[in-house]
């Protein structure tokens, strides 16, 4: 199969997962839930000059990732 048709039907795929995606995260917004924190972003490093607050990253219970601005504490 030629590439150009590879990279079109994976990109139609991939555009039906964001949109998936897109409609279960957005069953949290304006909820709290707990999060274990694992650590800084990958982000964080560029974020942490600007100040104490930086991103960090984390999961939820039902293992979703979570990226968030916090402090180092």
């Amino acid at each position: 199969m030629p590439y150009p048709i590879k990279q079109q039907r994976n990109n139609e795929l991939l555009a039906i997962q964001n949109q998936i995606s897109d409609e279960e995260n957005g069953k949290f917004v304006g909820q709290v839930v707990e999060i274990l924190v694992e650590g800084p972003s990958k982000n964080a490093s560029r974020d942490a000059a600007s100040g104490p607050i930086q991103q960090l990253t984390g999961r939820t219970p039902c293992d979703r990732i979570v990226v968030f601005d916090g402090n180092e504490r």
